[in-house]
């Protein structure tokens, strides 16, 4: 191949949460219904991306590792560290918690999963959309809502806007206790805040449990699981 820029025909999943947009936005031209994901580089055992002459992207790799470029040494008997995908999220889906590649080589044989997400298109007139600029136009004093947590917070921060001189934020449910219940700052919006962020949490979750809570003078705390 040269080294010529080639193209890849995805692995579809017809996972029930899908929809349809994948084939009519992008053109796949591939029979699933409903296609929730299209693994657009893929060298995944369960969905491998094929090449227009019919081999697999992992065949490639394996017969031309320099394709990958100077680090090939990341890249193990023709596999690529990254797999990308497109996601047609038509329904809600689940919450899914992903072991890191340490763990994940010990007990599968296989790498991590480490997640990153870019939205490109999103539902303009979804209920929780209309009702963060309820709250924006100032026609509403607060929104509350069931899910789904990714999109409240990002429409949070896009929509109505953060107090100002507050980095990131937190999600803040109250977890019941001995001595009755404590409030816990942050549970989930961030997974790695820095220390000047942790302050903030603290100060944020002092002054709910001070003016909400009617605790006179809260004590802060921290809590860690050990692997920070």
């Amino acid at each position: 191949m040269n080294n010529k820029p080639f193209l890849l025909k995805p692995a579809a999943k017809d996972y029930l949460w899908g929809g349809s947009r994948l084939n009519d936005d992008f053109k796949f031209g591939i029979d699933a219904d409903p296609f929730a994901e299209a693994w657009v580089c893929s060298t995944h055992p369960d969905g491998c991306s094929v090449l227009t002459t019919g081999e697999t992207l992992t065949e490639v790799l394996k017969a031309h590792p320099e394709y990958i470029g100077t680090h090939a040494s990341t890249v193990a008997n023709g596999h690529f560290p990254i797999l990308i995908k497109l996601i047609d999220a038509n329904k809600d889906l689940s919450v899914q918690v992903h072991p890191d590649d340490e763990y994940s080589l010990k007990n599968e044989a296989q790498l991590g999963k480490t997640e990153f997400w870019y939205v490109l298109d999103s539902k303009k007139d979804s209920s929780l959309v209309k009702c963060m600029y309820l709250v924006k136009e100032g026609k509403c004093d607060a929104l509350v809502t069931a899910g789904s947590t990714g999109a409240f917070l990002v429409g949070g921060q896009i929509i109505v806007g953060r107090i100002k001189g507050v980095e990131r934020p937190p999600l803040a449910p109250f977890i019941p206790t001995v001595n009755g219940r404590c409030l816990l700052l942050d549970c989930g919006a961030n997974v790695d805040a820095r220390p000047s962020q942790l302050v903030q949490f603290a100060k944020i979750g002092s002054a709910y449990a001070k003016k909400v809570c009617g605790i006179e003078s809260p004590r802060v705390g921290i809590v860690n699981i050990g692997a920070e």
